[in-house]
């Protein structure tokens, strides 16, 4: 009987009657939780998303006015931390979106569309 009792939760509730309990399992409990915490969750990943998009956006339209940048000038115009910059360059080239040609010293980045 003591098992029975871990398993089931008894919740009482104001009502009229004292004697009135509704039982309610562990598992409904946890996906409840889950359920309100799902919302600020989606919302942030919602808003890091549109800040990425706008950010490689800025930093293509960059590269398009001045394809002879470094990355820390880059990073300097826009002003952000050069490894934020870096980070989104690599997915970039991962993406196939940017590419280098030249030399490091005095190559230019290419956006391809």
């Amino acid at each position: 009987m003591d098992a029975e009792k871990g398993l089931t939760e008894t919740v009482r509730e104001t009502t009229p009657n004292p004697t009135q309990t509704t039982t309610q399992s562990p598992t409904q409990t946890a996906d409840q939780t889950t359920q309100t915490t799902q919302s600020p969750t989606q919302t942030t990943t919602q808003t890091t998303q549109s800040e990425d998009t706008r950010l490689v956006q800025e930093i293509i339209n960059l590269i398009e006015e001045e394809p002879g940048l470094s990355q820390r000038q880059m990073a300097e115009r826009l002003g952000m931390n050069s490894n934020t910059l870096k980070y989104h360059i690599k997915r970039m080239r991962e993406k196939g979106i940017l590419e280098r040609s030249g030399s490091r010293r005095k190559g230019q980045w290419l956006v391809k569309k």
